[in-house]
């Protein structure tokens, strides 16, 4: 089973204003549901409200767009991460996200991208790396270093000796 990065419950910003169904739209848009279509259903109509900001909007599309990848709706799936990715250029579940539903639509070159954008943006998201490390088997890479990274890797030094180790003399 994979990881999916959630958007969670704490993206609820800038909403005050906003009508009480557009709210509670919202709202359950953001909860765990065990009814995906439902999840669609209310995700949608909060997205369609036109009471949300860019974050709120960018991260109902993502919460949308996990349920409809849930939903085998991998194309729709990407089209919401792409659109929340246009309004926050910097939210990780996005290309996180995005870059699953490419690897299950077996576009294992646009994942890899989507991965190391999830790495650059969130250095410390570990489900990012593995993502990227299986996308890289998938396309034949067998050395550690792909070619892509290659170059980049080659500008860090690394010393080629390590210095002597120097032990206490015995019954010191």
């Amino acid at each position: 089973m994979r990881l999916l990065l959630s958007t969670g419950a704490a993206m609820l910003v800038g909403i005050a204003g906003a009508n009480a169904g557009a709210r509670e739209d919202v709202q359950r848009c953001y909860e765990e549901t065990g009814d995906l279509k439902l999840k669609v259903s209310l995700c949608t109509r909060a997205i369609e409200s036109g009471e949300l900001g860019n974050q709120n909007l960018a991260v109902s599309l993502v919460n949308r767009g996990i349920a409809r990848r849930r939903l085998g709706q991998d194309e729709a799936a990407i089209a919401d991460y792409s659109r929340a990715i246009e309004l926050s250029p910097r939210l990780v579940s996005a290309y996180y996200n995005r870059g699953i539903a490419r690897q299950g639509l077996g576009d294992d070159r646009a994942a890899a991208e989507d991965f190391g954008l999830t790495i650059t943006l969130k250095p410390d998201y570990a489900p990012a790396y593995l993502s990227r490390a299986n996308v890289y088997v998938r396309l034949g890479y067998t050395d550690l270093h792909p070619p892509a990274r290659r170059s980049s890797l080659r500008r860090i030094a690394i010393p080629t000796q390590l210095p002597e180790a120097h032990l206490p003399a015995s019954g010191a």
